[in-house]
Order: structure tokens, then sequence, then C-alpha cells
């Protein structure tokens, strides 16, 4: 099959992320912004045509789980992980080593988690060890763990909201303090929702995103949804082009993630690709046959994200 080669970026659930042009490591400050495609668990499609042919397309999101063998435990919506435990945190920050030993610089990225959990207000039903400043701590700690373990490709954490505030009206400093965090130690930042008419979006994580630090990559999720929202103003329904323009011109990100919603991935998405010249570093020789595998393996990489 006639293909390009992708780098791959992993999510935690664990997640990859693969890039067409075989490009690994940081992007470049002032190019256009990547676009991925976020199959999830759907691995299998990363060998579909069109997205193998479509050169202005950087790669493909991938997602994996890892569960104990406890099958007497559910599996329900909602669960997340202890990050404010010590332990689980030791053993993130274990699988980050691991990971970057085999990965590191050979992948676009890895993605943490996004920061957005909620255990109710009153306090009844946190989890033991559990508080707001634990919690912050936690996802400061586990930023520096990735980092200090991938130091070629990018780190991104999805830092959309925190718990124990709203901005702007209840702001206790939680969430700017991941993106100062992000700033300090050379991580990146996104989120999981491109929904420029939101207005808790706008008041929390996009501003943050479009106001960071010089350098500082940043890549956010086109999820199931996004393109359904409407534009209060207008009353029209957003369309691919105006998000990348949203993107691009007020966000300034380095990554797209597109989803793969129909009937939106084969009338919008795809199309509009299909139009762009060929994705950052893609040069002609990219564009070969290549239909062993994701990419090969110098176009994988790694995005750890819920």
């Amino acid at each position: 099959m006639t293909g390009v080669r992708r780098p791959l970026l992993t999510t935690l659930v664990l997640g990859l992320v693969v890039s067409a042009s075989g490009r690994t490591g940081s992007v470049d400050p002032g190019d256009p912004p990547l676009h991925f495609i976020y199959f999830g668990l759907e691995r299998g499609r990363i060998s579909e045509p069109t997205f193998l042919s479509t050169p202005a397309i950087a790669g493909a999101q991938l997602k994996y789980t890892f569960e104990d063998d406890d099958e007497t435990r559910p599996k329900t919506a909602g669960w997340v992980a202890r990050r404010w435990d010590p332990t689980v945190r030791g053993r993130f920050s274990d699988l980050f080593l691991a990971l970057a030993k085999e990965f590191d610089g050979r992948i676009a990225g890895i993605n943490l988690p996004e920061t957005s959990i909620g255990f109710g207000r009153s306090g009844n039903y946190h989890p033991a060890g559990y508080s707001y400043d634990a919690y912050l701590e936690s996802i400061l700690d586990l930023m520096s763990s990735a980092r200090r373990a991938f130091r070629e490709s990018d780190v991104i954490i999805y830092a959309n909201f925190m718990p124990g505030e709203e901005l702007p009206s209840r702001d206790h400093g939680y969430l700017r303090s991941v993106y100062e965090h992000a700033d300090r130690i050379g991580a990146g930042v996104g989120g999981p929702d491109l929904l420029p008419h939101r207005w808790f979006q706008r008041q929390n994580s996009l501003p943050l995103i479009a106001q960071r630090a010089p350098g500082t990559v940043a890549g956010v999720a086109v999820q199931y949804g996004n393109l359904d929202d409407v534009n209060r103003e207008t009353g029209e329904r957003v369309n691919v082009e105006e998000l990348v323009r949203f993107a691009t011109d007020e966000l300034h990100l380095d990554y797209i993630f597109w989803g793969t919603q129909e009937p939106h991935l084969t009338a919008e998405i795809y199309p509009y690709l299909q139009a762009l010249p060929c994705s950052n570093d893609c040069s002609q020789e990219d564009v070969a046959s290549d239909a062993s595998g994701p990419r090969g393996a110098a176009g994988r990489g790694i995005r750890l994200g819920g």
C-alpha cells in the first residue's frame, strides 16, 4: 500500500501519536500546526488508504489501556488514576523512564492525562489522601518526572480545568500554576477540546494556552462533538477551516489532533487536509510504499492521556 510514514503519539490509558513525515522530537517555532488523526482504540485504522495517502496528515493518535488482573473490578466510565497518591506517582515515574529508554527521540511526544477531574465540592466523596492542593502538587510532580525522562520528545499536559476552582470567579491559581510550571521545565500544554465559542473554555484553558511562554509547545484535540458546536452569535455550526484558523491565529498551536467522528472525518476533515501541502518536514521521499507496521520504528510517538 502506498502511504506516508508517520510518527505515533501515545495516551495513558496509553495512547500513541504517529507522525507522517518520520519526524521526531520537538516542532519548530513558527511552523503551522501539525495535523494528527485521533483513532483512539481503533488502532487498526492507521492502515486506511485515505489516512496513509494524505501528505498533510502528520500522524495519528492511538490509545492503549492497561489494567490489573482483577476480573471482579467493574469497568465503568469515570475512572481516574490516583495521581495524588505517591505510590501511583512512583509507578508513573517508573513507566516514564522505561518508555523514554525505548522511545525518547524516536517519537513525536508524550501527552499526560487531562487535569480535569471531580469528586464533588462537599468533600464527602473525596478519596483518601485527596485534596485540591495535593492534586495540584501531584500534577506538577508528574510533569517534572515526564520531562526528566523525555529530554528530546515533546511532553504535553492536557491542562483544561483544575478541581477546586472555576475561572475567573474562583481563581485559586491551580490551573495557572500548571501552565507556569510547564513554561519553567520545558513541557508543553494543551487540552482535549477545540471549542472557540464556549464561554467556560475561553475563561480557563484557552487564554492560558495562547499566553504560554515562547518555546512552550501546545496541542489541542478536536474531539467528539467539537465540530457540532454552534457559534451562539451567528447560529452557524463551526467548520474545519474555522477551527484551524483559531488554532493557528489565536492559540498558535503546534499540534492539532483530529477526532474520527463521522460524517465529519470523511466529509470535512480528510478533504481539508488533502488540499493542504505536505506536512512539516515531509518530502517526496517520505511519500513511499511502506505498509509494514505503523510508519516504521522511527515514526512512533507516545501520548499519555486520559
